[in-house]
């Protein structure tokens, strides 16, 4: 994993370098996989920081945070790296942090108070709305 940046634009470019398929005797493919265009996330947004860039445990799905309006309030959505789609979930006004659960189908993440520090970490299931996480 490593972030590219191009001139004139104005956010990194998170890419993976695939490794070779197994028995061909190549170190790698030399094939970049872009994994997250912050460009293209920031594209309809007047202000984007990312947040969290956490892979699942089998490096299939992406759970990256963004904050979209400079007030450091996330939300967490997730890419699906063998389809390059984004995943319906999102989850609104965290923390910023994420972290896998055991396998992909689970992730934590920390809300704010009213003074905007962390006080509560609630686990998502993915697939489910943010109304029913515990």
């Amino acid at each position: 994993y490593f972030v590219r940046t191009i001139k004139g634009k104005a956010y990194p470019i998170m890419c993976r370098r695939l490794p070779a398929a197994a028995g061909s005797g190549s170190v790698n493919t030399n094939k970049d996989e872009v994994v997250l265009d912050v460009n293209v996330v920031a594209k309809p947004l007047k202000y984007c920081a990312v947040g969290s860039f956490k892979l699942s445990p089998s490096h299939d799905i992406l759970a990256y945070s963004i904050d979209p309006n400079g007030y450091e309030t996330y939300e967490v959505r997730f890419k699906d790296l063998r389809t390059g789609k984004h995943l319906p979930d999102v989850i609104a006004g965290t923390a910023g942090g994420v972290s896998w659960g055991c396998g992909d189908a689970e992730v934590y993440y920390s809300t704010q108070d009213d003074a905007h520090r962390p006080d509560k970490v609630w686990r998502h299931a993915l697939g489910t709305p943010q109304s029913a996480d515990v």
